[in-house]
């Protein structure tokens, strides 16, 4: 999904007319997308003078830090269980 950079947005509105779904108005001079009818064909990104229309790239993990993830969880789960276990001795 596009996001737009408020900083560099100059409102010219040439996303929003390349929009095919509709999906960015200019409100105050900076453009907008609604996220209920972005289907991100990135049509706005590609037009925009300013580059101010950019997807943000997301970090997929590595197999290895989700394996290490899991067990820090194990661990921390394993501590809260013994700690449970001795309140209900009390």
């Amino acid at each position: 999904m596009p996001e737009i950079d408020l900083n560099l947005c100059i409102g010219c509105g040439l996303c929003a007319q390349t929009c095919p779904r509709g999906a960015i108005s200019i409100i105050g001079g900076k453009a907008y997308i609604s996220r209920e009818r972005c289907v991100g064909c990135l049509s706005c990104e590609k037009v925009c003078p300013q580059g101010a229309i950019k997807v943000k790239k997301e970090k997929i993990p590595s197999l290895k830090e989700l394996k290490d993830t899991c067990q820090k969880l194990d661990e921390e789960l394993e501590e809260i269980f013994k700690k449970l276990k001795k309140l209900e001795t009390k």
